[in-house]
């Protein structure tokens, strides 16, 4: 009975020493490595075209190309697309048209906490969808470019383990 009372309470000290190690980690160390990926993984949803999920973005409106086209000046006399038309549609980007957006996302670290996102007013709309226009009447559809994906879940959990485990 004392050999076993002896090992909870050995066990209950290298807990404790444990804990006091953890409470001491340096969280902001881990914090800008991390902000940085999560940028990185934004923008590359841009260039991929889809949300965190890895399902693809609504694909733009026939208003919205052909605004993009430059209306009725992509159109040949007889009616058909331009082959400089066509290019310019298979080269077409959602949400890249300026890459304003896109070029926009920063991040931010305070202590250990980490932030991630863009300053522009269109992004909710754009990340969320919904009513945006003169009279909020057009509906736009959520095109998520905001959020942590599978990957990005696991390497903050690499970047924290080896961290706790004092492998960086």
């Amino acid at each position: 009975m004392v050999s076993s009372t002896r090992q909870v309470i050995q066990g209950m000290d290298a807990l404790q020493t444990e804990l006091r190690r953890l409470s001491t980690l340096r969280l902001e160390r881990i914090a800008k490595p991390i902000a940085e990926q999560m940028v990185t993984s934004t923008k590359q949803r841009f260039i991929e075209q889809h949300d965190p999920q890895g399902n693809p973005w609504t694909p733009l409106s026939p208003r919205t190309v052909a605004k993009r086209l430059g209306g009725s000046k992509a159109y040949t006399k007889k009616g058909q697309l331009r082959k400089s038309a066509v290019r310019r549609m298979a080269a077409m980007k959602i949400l890249i048209d300026t890459a304003d957006l896109m070029n926009s996302i920063q991040w931010n670290v305070k202590g250990g906490q980490v932030a991630w996102g863009t300053n522009k007013d269109y992004a909710k709309v754009q990340n969320f969808g919904g009513p945006a226009g003169r009279g909020l009447a057009v509906n736009i559809p959520a095109r998520t470019f905001m959020g942590i994906s599978s990957e990005d879940q696991d390497y903050i959990i690499d970047v924290v383990t080896r961290h706790v485990s004092g492998g960086s």
